[in-house]
């Protein structure tokens, strides 16, 4: 999967976040989609670094 691949599952995945856990906090809908691109983004260069 490529870089792209991973921030729409990031996106999908911040989504979800925001959907199962709603609620007043501080960041709101945006920045509970931003956290969950960066998250995948992470995870994406941890993958390929232990793969390689």
């Amino acid at each position: 999967m490529g870089l792209i691949s991973w921030i729409v599952f990031g996106l999908i995945a911040g989504i979800l976040a925001k959907w199962i856990m709603p609620g007043k906090d501080g960041g709101g809908f945006i920045l509970t989609i931003v956290l969950g691109i960066i998250g995948a983004i992470v995870v994406l260069f941890i993958y390929r670094k232990v793969r390689s």
